[in-house]
């Protein structure tokens, strides 16, 4: 199991392959701290410095494609929560109904509700 982060980033600096690893809880923690900084050195600050159409070529694909750093950022940012609502609504389906929307929020250090269940206060 690779982490989206880890995956990218890799892509993102020219690498070829993406290690799979070891998939204990421990190891994934330790992965996914060391993939974030390399992640956010390599797409999120180009991307903040306004540099969100630079391409690169992707070469862990095959065949090799090239891709957007803001088009991996949006990618990043979508499509993990589609595949939690995806997954929430198939557990929901087979009678797991607590999960409520699957906000990781609490997994994160959050404190805050589940934010399907937070009102807003808006002038």
């Amino acid at each position: 199991m690779v982490s989206q982060l880890e995956m990218w980033a890799t892509a993102v600096e020219g690498g070829t392959t993406i290690p799979a690893g070891d998939t204990t809880v421990a190891e994934l923690q330790a992965r996914l701290r060391t993939a974030e900084p390399r992640f956010r050195a390599a797409v999120v600050a180009p991307v903040q410095d306004g540099r969100a159409d630079d391409t690169f070529l992707d070469l862990t694909c095959a065949p090799p494609q090239t891709f957007s750093l803001g088009g991996v950022l949006a990618h990043v940012l979508t499509f993990s929560a589609v595949r939690r609502t995806l997954a929430i609504g198939a557990l929901s389906t087979a009678g797991i109904t607590d999960l409520g929307a699957g906000d990781p929020m609490h997994d994160v250090g959050g404190t805050g509700d589940d934010a399907s269940a937070i009102t807003r206060n808006f002038e």
